[in-house]
């Protein structure tokens, strides 16, 4: 009854950890689980820090890699291409400026 109530992966980590005979009972395995990984009494900032990391690693990982690609392409941009792309670089500038005004007073 208690597998039942485990999410999905975690059912089958237990179902791996009886076939090799590694744990004995759902407790003993949530007894494992639970020691190995201490909960943080409020984990709603890491998630956000975590999130904002993970989320701007990829966007700045995403604009480095087009600036190398726009280097070699900007010649051939059209004027109204060119245009645009200082409009959306206008946008993503006020977007960081945000950004950074909400964390001017945080220490």
């Amino acid at each position: 009854m208690k597998l039942a109530r485990l999410e999905p992966d975690r059912q089958t980590e237990v179902a791996s950890r009886f076939a090799s005979d590694s744990i004995k009972s759902v407790d003993e395995y949530l007894r494992q689980t639970e020691a190995e990984v201490p909960e943080p009494e409020d984990s709603t900032p890491i998630v956000a820090y975590d999130n904002f990391m993970a989320a701007s690693s990829e966007v700045l990982h995403k604009i480095e890699d087009f600036c190398t690609s726009l280097e070699d392409t900007s010649p051939d941009l059209t004027p109204e291409q060119s245009k645009k792309v200082k409009a959306r670089i206008g946008k993503l500038r006020e977007a960081v400026d945000k950004l950074a005004a909400q964390f001017k007073n945080v220490r």
